[in-house]
C-alpha cells in the first residue's frame, strides 16, 4: 500500500493491492477539508496480479500522480502509469448514458455495459 498527497486538487490517493477483489491495483481518492477526509469509491488502476512494489508519488510539475507497481499477470514487469479520480471505471460496475452523453453509474434507460478494467467497457448490444 502506499500513498501521496495532491497539492493542485488538495486530494490523498491510497493505492493498494486488493486481495478480496482478486489482487487487483485499486486506488481511492480521498478529499481533504480541514482536519477529515471523505473518500469516493475506489476504482482498479490495473487487472489482477499485482504481485508486489506498489508505489505513488505525486509530481507537482505536471500536477499527476503516479503509480508504479510490479504486474504480476504481465511476466511480473515493473509498470508506471498516472492516475486520476476523473478517468477510472469501477471494475463490474454497470454504466449508463447520461443525459448529457457522459458515462456514469447513475441509471438512466441506456446501458452502456460493465466495466472490464478502469479504462474499458464490455458493450451491451441491445
Amino acid at each position: 500500500m502506499s500513498n501521496s498527497f495532491d497539492t493542485s486538487s488538495n486530494k490523498v490517493v491510497i493505492c493498494f493491492q486488493d486481495t478480496a477483489n482478486s489482487n487487483v491495483g485499486t486506488a481511492v481518492f480521498g478529499t481533504v477539508s480541514g482536519t477529515s477526509i471523505s473518500f469516493a469509491a475506489s476504482s482498479a488502476f490495473v487487472g489482477g496480479g499485482i504481485t508486489s512494489n506498489i508505489s505513488t508519488t505525486f509530481d507537482s510539475n505536471v500536477n499527476k500522480t503516479i503509480v508504479t507497481f510490479v504486474d504480476g499477470s504481465d511476466s511480473t514487469k515493473g509498470k508506471a502509469l498516472t492516475i486520476t479520480e476523473s478517468n477510472a471505471l469501477t471494475i463490474g460496475s454497470t454504466y449508463y448514458v447520461q443525459d448529457d452523453g457522459t458515462l456514469g453509474t447513475g441509471s438512466t434507460s441506456i446501458v452502456a455495459g460493465e466495466a472490464l478494467s478502469a479504462t474499458s467497457i464490455n458493450l451491451v448490444n441491445t
